[in-house]
């Protein structure tokens, strides 16, 4: 978009595909007010800068942008309604280092260009104090994230970010049958994942020191006090362990026929 034909309004360019350009003329007779930018010598079109004017039929608001259409852009020109062409409108330009710049009695059907030279800097207000919706309790659970150390740019150059230390996986399963969800967390290469069981008050006590280098049976594990061991119900023994590769763990079934039944 832009104004074309110098008439105070924005007139419409449109791409086609395999065909000629369309070019619209904006042909509107509403009073309007324009508002242009003299930027810092870094950003002289003054990008990231909200324009609010106010007076007119409501309150009206934009912001100037690189771009934001789709293979497209538009004229570094702010158009806004002015409603009946005797009102007196208030301009505010916020630029994008905080300073103001403000016309008081800007007047419809004409063009405003406001330079950043005579913006003046405002005292922004403090924050108000926010109260958290949570509180972070992660060291009542006492558990510490293990990582090999592994150099993820070595094998893949191109990636964008370590997938290797996005921490761990974190799942909830009643493993104890107690109707009371408890809390698995998950380990990377080298460590071993943490069981903790609901302790029905709010908490999660550990499930015992190796929980996964023990030996579980039947179809539902329930910890025993050491937390080595395990009972189902029936004798199949099982051996949950981490992976050799990446996070989580597995749980193997049978003693002949090892099928993975449970795990991440």
């Amino acid at each position: 978009m832009a104004d074309l034909d110098q008439d105070g309004d924005l007139d419409v360019i449109v791409n086609k595909l395999n065909e000629q350009a369309g070019v619209y003329r904006n042909q509107t007779a509403a009073p309007r007010l324009a508002v242009r930018l003299r930027g810092p010598p870094a950003n002289r079109q003054g990008i990231g800068a909200k324009v609010v004017v106010e007076g007119g039929p409501v309150r009206q608001s934009q912001e100037f942008i690189a771009g934001g259409h789709y293979l497209s852009g538009a004229d570094p020109l702010r158009v806004f309604a002015t409603g009946s062409p005797t009102n007196l409108l208030r301009i505010e330009v916020t630029w994008r280092d905080g300073r103001r710049s403000v016309v008081p009695d800007a007047r419809p059907n004409r063009l405003y260009e406001l330079d950043y030279t005579g913006a003046v800097a405002v005292e922004s207000e403090p924050a108000p104090a926010r109260t958290p919706h949570f509180a972070d309790v992660s060291d009542r659970l006492g558990h510490r994230h293990h990582e090999d150390p592994f150099d993820d740019f070595a094998r893949q150059p191109l990636l964008p970010q370590r997938l290797s230390q996005l921490g761990p996986g974190v799942a909830w399963h009643d493993f104890d049958g107690d109707g009371w969800e408890d809390l698995i967390i998950g380990s990377g290469r080298g460590g071993v994942p943490g069981f903790f069981r609901n302790d029905q008050r709010g908490g999660f006590a550990p499930c015992g020191g190796r929980p996964l280098n023990g030996r579980w049976h039947g179809t539902r594990p329930r910890c025993s006090a050491s937390a080595a061991r395990c009972s189902w119900g029936r004798q199949t023994t099982k051996t949950a362990r981490p992976t050799a590769v990446a996070s989580g763990f597995t749980i193997w079934r049978g003693k002949r026929q090892a099928k993975p039944c449970w795990g991440r």
